[in-house]
């Protein structure tokens, strides 16, 4: 029963990473001759790229990437802002 429930994870994990691939495509071929399309005009939360990486709690996933990188999720951001 626990590895069925872990496929189930790993099959749902799959589907959202498409579901929200599909939608980032969508999304830029929409916006394309747009000039002021920029990263910045796509916005992503904090929350999102943790559960994208496998944390359930952002919290966490900011001290883990603050340890790594020195800088919290939003000031690396600011500094690599384009």
């Amino acid at each position: 029963m626990i590895a069925s429930a872990g496929q189930d994870d790993a099959r749902s994990d799959s589907v959202m990473n498409e579901t929200l691939y599909t939608r980032i495509v969508a999304f830029i071929q929409q916006n394309l001759a747009d000039p002021g399309l920029t990263p910045n005009r796509m916005p992503t939360t904090i929350g999102t790229v943790a559960r994208q990486w496998g944390f359930t709690d952002p919290t966490h996933f900011s001290r883990r990437f603050r340890g790594a990188y020195g800088l919290s999720p939003p000031e690396w951001r600011r500094l690599n802002a384009s």
